[in-house]
């Protein structure tokens, strides 16, 4: 969350796609819900719309961009 709002700034607005590693993994979750904490108190104008199991592939997890972007 602290890179992405370094990139785009505090005062940033719009929506957020994450993409995580494995459904149902507790440690994968714990850092979901840490990354979408910190994001709300560094950059509140920035909105996670999905958050999606990537399953720490690069091929998968470019299909689920692609496919969010263009839905």
């Amino acid at each position: 969350a602290e890179y992405l709002v370094s990139k785009l700034g505090k005062d940033a607005k719009g929506p957020v796609l994450v993409i995580e590693g494995l459904s149902g993994n507790i440690t994968g979750e714990k850092r979901a819900k840490g990354f979408a904490d910190k994001l709300k108190e560094l950059a509140p104008g920035l909105q996670i719309v999905a958050s999606l199991p990537g399953d720490w592939d690069r091929g998968k997890a470019a299909s689920i961009a692609t496919d969010t972007l263009t839905a």
